[in-house]
């Protein structure tokens, strides 16, 4: 098994390896062969072999037993620098008693995600709403988490960007506006107030808008890159059915993969107000639906004018999260 140092991002790991016989009593075991490698290829890198395992007392909060039972343990070591799984191979010796001795030799295999470059956005939600007669600015602020620290920037190499990109409700892929901030600290914090403006001087007008945030930075070549929004999950159809004589809607989207979570905001394009807001809809890769209700005392709403905003999540923080 895996112990992590604590450290929130990347850091510190050790492995621990717990050798218990099903039978007869163990005498001794030794690690003869070990090696860590990354598989997502992200940032390849040479296998290399671990340090030398030496033997640690059992600790229940690692689930070791307590009896009968030899604990193997690397040091802690910074092997994996870079956003990526990695594969740890360790092969194991070990002898056990009474007379006749028995020798036996055996191999175990794990994986360990690395995510050395978290952004962690402060919205729990990639949408806002900008009424420009009502509002002066939109804030935007975000978390960096980095295992290898860049707080003072004194070379024109040093590099640690966020930038944030605003879209439309109606267009996700291409931004209306474009901002850079570079050297931000890692770890460390960001924030900016957008003041409605875009890059042509206009006031956006108001509306529901969606956002990516994402960060890059280089340690010290290869980069390591984090976004609040996937690079992968898509919805990238959808159809509005209404059936014969049923008093609600049926809408489908289409997902380019699976998703862990997902909600549907119904919201009326004029005012620009979110009408319903449901959860636990569908997240299937390929066509998903739901069946829509709309709020009651809203007499007259023709499917002309009410919009809908997919918002799928993959929880496991792989892929992040799109609408």
């Amino acid at each position: 098994m895996v112990a992590n140092s604590g450290a929130a991002i990347g850091g510190q790991f050790a492995v621990r390896v717990v050798v218990q016989p099903s039978t007869g009593v163990i005498l001794g075991a030794t690690v003869t062969q070990q090696s860590i490698i990354e598989q997502t290829n992200a940032h390849p890198v040479t296998p290399s072999q671990l340090a030398d395992f030496a033997i640690a007392s059992p600790n229940p909060q690692y689930g070791d037993p307590t009896s009968n039972v030899v604990v193997l343990q690397s040091p802690f070591m910074n092997l994996a620098g870079h956003n990526g799984t990695y594969r740890i191979d360790v092969t194991v010796q070990y002898f056990t008693g009474p007379i006749p001795y028995q020798t036996y030799t055996e191999s175990a295999s794990m994986t360990r995600t690395m995510r050395n470059l978290v952004l962690v956005d402060s919205r729990s939600e990639p949408y806002f709403i900008w009424n420009p007669a009502q509002m002066t600015g939109v804030s935007f602020s975000a978390q960096l988490e980095h295992a290898q620290q860049l707080t003072v920037f004194d070379d024109a190499n040093d590099i640690c960007q966020i930038k944030l990109e605003i879209f439309t409700s109606e267009d996700n892929q291409n931004a209306i506006l474009v901002k850079a901030f570079d050297r931000v600290p890692r770890p460390g914090t960001w924030s900016w107030i957008w003041d409605g403006r875009l890059s042509d001087g206009t006031v956006a007008p108001r509306g529901m808008y969606t956002y990516r945030l994402s960060a890059v930075t280089y340690v010290p070549t290869l980069p390591d890159w984090d976004s609040n929004r996937s690079s992968t999950l898509r919805v990238t159809q959808t159809k509005l059915e209404i059936p014969e004589g049923q008093n609600h809607l049926v809408f489908s989207y289409y997902l380019t993969e699976q998703g862990t979570d997902g909600w549907l905001l119904v919201f009326d394009p004029t005012p620009q107000e979110v009408m319903m807001y449901d959860v636990d809809v569908p997240t299937n890769a390929g066509w998903n639906s739901v069946a829509v209700i709309l709020p009651s005392g809203r007499e007259e709403m023709p499917p002309g004018m009410i919009r809908y905003l997919v918002y799928a999540v993959d929880r496991g923080d792989i892929n992040g999260m799109d609408c």
